[in-house]
């Protein structure tokens, strides 16, 4: 087995393949149990569930170093057998490493083997011992920041002059921190980005926050159990009403409009033609052509006949009828026009993320928002890709929401991830 071999990607398949079985690995050479750890450890060749067996004559020096030393070695699920030979014959030690204990991080030598003896175990300890059922009062570090409600400090003071600590996040942890026994030590960062890269570089142990699982997030870290859901939530301004013309034909539909303006012009021609041709008095009393039209439109109005009331009695019934006509119209226009100024009815909110990318002409998210970004963009969804293309990285969650809510000329929005 040469070392170049073990290749990232190749790992990753192999592991999701068979994540839970017994690796074992044998070598006498120190440069190539390193790189097998180095190598293995950016690969995420390993998880808790599987264990790792490593049989090798080493000098007991270099094997402490390998075991205190390299992550693979000393925080997974590890045993290492230690084989010797002359001049007592063929013997084996078993060891592990223990990160956690009453006196600290050591070495523990579990178990000795003879031909003689056979397998003799030294401590109560099992070969694969649970190294954090107990953390014995060790520190954790742990990356956060402000980030409400899950995790954000109180205005008072803890007895060693430190910012008090709640929220969701805090309190779970809390919580764990008090089962498994260990202490929180919270390193101070700039920002998510930070946090997740101490996080990656083993400088920190959690960073206990809501963090969605993102496919380009699983390319670099783990993560431990799902306990809440996220959902993305979109806050832009509430569309307002602003005065304009068109507010006066709101109040009927564009049927109705059609309607009106069709009888209206029916009517003119139809009183012209009566007035002309039926009037049989001496002297007639013909009306002009714009005489009729403001009669008809002005009884529209509720205004009082022009000139004179006709003096046929057909046409005085079409009057009566165009009357009737204006009175229903006018009432219902009125009756419409008080009900949309009393509850005014405000343009059409995005509902759904097509609509959004539609209407939308910028979204602004925090900086740890690149996660999202990338993963909109690779999607192939043409709806989330519009998205990403939108997204502006950088405001502060309150800024952002601020800086949309005092946009008028357009509509801005702020992404916000629970």
């Amino acid at each position: 087995m040469r070392c170049s071999t073990l290749q990232v990607n190749y790992q990753k398949a192999l592991r999701k393949l068979s994540w839970c079985v017994n690796v074992v690995v044998l070598s006498e050479d120190f440069t190539f149990l390193t790189t097998f750890a180095e190598s293995s450890l950016q690969g995420r060749l390993l998880e808790w569930a599987t264990r790792l067996m490593v049989v090798t004559r080493l000098p007991l020096q270099e094997l402490h170093q390998l075991l205190k030393n390299y992550w693979t070695f000393s925080m997974m699920n590890t045993i290492v057998i230690h084989a010797g030979g002359a001049p007592r014959g063929p013997w084996c030690s078993v060891y592990t490493y223990l990160p956690y204990s009453p006196a600290g991080g050591q070495v523990k030598l579990v178990a000795s083997w003879t031909p003689v003896k056979g397998l003799l175990p030294l401590t109560d300890l099992p070969f694969f011992y649970d190294k954090f059922s107990n953390f014995y009062g060790a520190t954790m570090n742990v990356t956060a920041k402000d980030y409400k409600p899950y995790w954000f400090e109180l205005k008072e003071e803890a007895a060693d002059g430190s910012k008090k600590l709640t929220g969701m996040d805090y309190l779970l942890l809390e919580t764990v921190a008090k089962a498994l026994n260990f202490s929180i030590k919270v390193l101070p960062i700039a920002n998510w980005a930070e946090a997740l890269d101490r996080v990656v570089s083993k400088e920190a142990f959690i960073t206990p926050v809501i963090h969605a699982v993102l496919r380009q997030r699983l390319k670099r870290f783990e993560y431990t159990i799902p306990y809440t859901y996220a959902s993305y939530s979109l806050s832009m301004k509430m569309p307002e009403l602003t005065p304009q013309w068109q507010s006066l034909y709101y109040p009927l539909a564009g049927i109705v409009w059609v309607s009106v303006v069709v009888v209206t012009g029916l009517m003119i021609v139809v009183m012209y033609v009566m007035n002309k041709v039926g009037d049989f008095s001496s002297p007639p009393r013909r009306l002009e052509p714009g005489t009729v039209v403001l009669e008809v439109v002005g009884a529209l109005f509720y205004q009082n006949l022009f000139k004179t009331l006709p003096t046929t009695d057909p046409s005085r019934v079409l009057v009566v009828f165009w009357l009737i006509f204006a009175f229903v119209v006018g009432t219902a226009y009125r009756g419409n026009l008080t009900a949309a100024l009393t509850l005014p009815k405000y343009p059409l909110k995005p509902e759904t993320l097509s609509e959004v990318v539609e209407v939308v002409h910028k979204v602004t998210i925090e900086p740890w928002g690149k996660d999202y970004k990338t993963f909109f963009k690779e999607s192939g969804t043409e709806v989330f890709m519009k998205l990403a293309d939108m997204m502006e990285l950088g405001p502060a969650l309150l800024d952002g929401l601020q800086e949309a809510t005092e946009d008028a000329s357009n509509v801005g929005s702020q992404l916000r991830i629970f």
